[in-house]
């Protein structure tokens, strides 16, 4: 996550002026990632053998399809 939210905001740096940071902290909750099947991470090989999902846009690209959109529609973010 800590990944991914570093590519974020870079993305939204660079196309949108971004000038915010990631900050990691630990979480109030005690059992955070403890048998909570909120917190699990996703895997894309299920999809992929009982779909035959096959994404063709990578991270990179969809990020930045992603702020595009929410550039425009700023609405959408608040809702």
């Amino acid at each position: 996550m800590l990944e991914l939210a570093e590519r974020i905001t870079e993305i939204a740096r660079e196309m949108l002026g971004y000038r915010g940071r990631v900050v990691r902290q630990a979480s109030a909750e005690e059992a955070y990632l403890v048998d909570n099947p909120s917190r699990r991470c996703p895997v894309i090989e299920k999809a992929r053998a009982e779909l035959g999902y096959a994404p063709s846009i990578g991270l990179d690209e969809g990020l930045r399809r992603s702020m595009a959109w929410y550039a425009h529609n700023p609405e959408a973010a608040e809702a």
